[in-house]
């Protein structure tokens, strides 16, 4: 049975893509019934600020703009069969399932480049059960987005189609700013893999230049913007400091961190001594990534932890099973 099904591509390949639709559909309602259902005056009130790009939004939200223009079409559509409530809802409904399915089933076929189909669909399960514990605050469909970005950017350059990561920066840069890690694992990817060629050095520079000139743009036409400070006395980042080491605040962020893979962190650790050098290159990301949101962010909010799943589940999958 396991030679006969689960090592067929086709067969597999189509459980593994209504596994992930399973899991996105089922994740995006427990979101909305703990989350947005009861909330809908306050994330309407949010978004309608969101999508008013001449108005006072803080920054960073304010330059975030793909997933709320997203929105705003899917209501245009909505609106022709349901009221604007419904509608407003079932067009989060719809992006949150979307982006979790691209998330899942992305991670699904950069896993299986690394790991027998059985293996990688495991990986795949445990996503779907440990990423319900990090989406507990509004407005997460940008940050999964982000995730499915990054591992898109793996899977691209695993394949060599490195030209595909200047479209793919644009998308992710009007998502979210973290699109510079699409950069950083390039480079990683060149040094590593010993790519180093005139046609991928120009590339990176190319790359580089695509992100400064979304970055600048988005300033300048949505125009400049305070950044969100959680004190109005202090500097931003040392009211995010002095928040995250109140003692409640602190305690919860480290059993968040620790429920992140729970007792699994072991098998990560024992894992990671198995990986081949291209999965264990992948945590250098995380070198620059973790510190980006321990000085930016709430440590609680570990939604923003949802990247890494890409990265540190094949250690558990090493574990289990070894890498092709």
């Amino acid at each position: 049975m396991e030679k006969n099904n689960f090592n067929n591509f086709n067969n597999f390949n189509n459980f593994a893509i209504l596994t992930c639709l399973t899991i996105s559909i089922v994740t995006a309602f427990i979101y909305f019934d703990r989350i947005e259902m009861d909330l809908y005056e306050i994330i309407k009130s949010r978004h309608d600020v969101l999508v008013d790009f001449n108005g006072t939004d803080n920054a960073p939200f304010k330059y975030r703009i793909l997933s709320p223009i997203i929105i705003e079409f899917l209501q245009i559509f909505l609106k022709l069969f349901f009221n604007e409530k419904i509608s407003f809802q079932l067009s989060y409904i719809l992006l949150n399932t979307f982006s979790i399915f691209a998330f899942t089933t992305l991670c699904f076929f950069y896993f299986k480049k690394y790991f027998k189909n059985s293996t990688s669909i495991i990986g795949v399960l445990l996503i779907g059960i440990l990423i319900n514990v990090h989406l507990k605050d509004l407005f997460i469909v940008a940050t999964i987005l982000d995730a499915s970005f990054l591992v898109l950017a793996l899977l691209l350059i695993k394949n060599q189609k490195y030209y595909w990561l200047l479209p793919l920066l644009v998308f992710a840069g009007l998502n979210r700013e973290t699109s510079i890690l699409i950069i950083v694992i390039f480079f990683i990817k060149l040094i590593f893999l010993k790519e180093i060629k005139k046609k991928n050095i120009l590339l990176f520079f190319y790359l580089i230049l695509t992100y400064i000139f979304i970055f600048i743009s988005l300033r300048y036409f949505l125009g400049p913007a305070e950044h969100m400070s959680l004190s109005s006395e202090d500097h931003f980042l040392l009211a995010i400091f002095l928040w995250n080491i109140k003692l409640e605040y602190f305690l919860y962020a480290l059993f968040l961190y620790f429920i992140f893979f729970g007792f699994l962190w072991i098998y990560v650790i024992s894992g990671f001594k198995k990986l081949n050098y291209e999965l264990r290159e992948n945590y250098l990301i995380l070198l620059f990534y973790l510190p980006l949101i321990w000085v930016f962010g709430s440590w609680y909010e570990t939604r923003l932890l949802i990247p890494m799943f890409s990265i540190v589940i094949p250690s558990l999958l090493a574990f289990y099973d070894n890498t092709k």
